[in-house]
């Protein structure tokens, strides 16, 4: 084999691992996306219901406690 298809196997190998790297960073990229959406949602609704928000987490808690408890 020569040093040209040396360098050619090596650039292939390196070009596949490239993008198989750009996949995983945009599938990354779009699940942070949205998650911070979600966020978004959750602190609007936050804001526009803070005795409620209040209300369910306090409920969560309780919830939380028991189960350790057992």
């Amino acid at each position: 084999m020569s040093e040209h298809d040396l360098v050619a196997k090596a650039r292939e190998a390196a070009q596949a691992a490239a993008e198989k790297t750009r996949e995983t960073a945009e599938g990354a990229w779009s699940a942070a996306n949205e998650r911070l959406g979600e966020l978004q949602r959750l602190r609007k609704y936050a804001s526009q219901n803070p005795v409620r928000t209040i209300l369910l987490a306090f409920g969560a808690g309780i919830v939380v406690a028991r189960l350790l408890r057992k």
